[in-house]
């Protein structure tokens, strides 16, 4: 049996937290409160989930002016967690074209960018 390849470790949103993510401006307006870890299984530093996403539109806005993304961090065995702004990753298997994948974690994560192995290897291509 093959390894798992997203990280296993869950995290449950304090009320806090689901408001935090419920009060985004131009954002998503439900929220769930179970995550599992969006990063690949092994890897450095604090887990990450997304939490929320907001659009494009004033002081909402990075310096790139793309959608924001909220990102639930918590670390073990610490406990430390909090909800952060990032920009995505801009990583993409054809860029410029159509039919390209994107990352669809924060800039700077750790490990692979997720095209290269949330997928199952039958829906990969070979010319890759």
């Amino acid at each position: 049996m093959s390894e798992p390849r997203r990280c296993s470790k869950l995290v449950v949103l304090s009320e806090r937290e689901v408001r935090l993510l419920s009060e985004i401006p131009h954002g998503s307006t439900s929220v769930d409160t179970e995550f599992q870890c969006e990063l690949e299984a092994g890897h450095r530093g604090p887990h990450a989930v997304l939490g929320g996403w907001s659009k494009p539109v004033g002081a909402g806005r990075l310096a790139s002016g793309e959608a924001v993304t909220w990102w639930v961090r918590w670390e073990d065995p610490t406990g430390r967690r909090d909800v952060v702004p990032q920009a995505t990753c801009p990583a993409e298997t054809r860029p410029g074209e159509v039919m390209s994948e994107v990352c669809t974690l924060f800039a700077g994560h750790p490990g692979r960018h997720d095209f290269e192995w949330a997928v199952p290897d039958y829906f990969r291509r070979k010319d890759r």
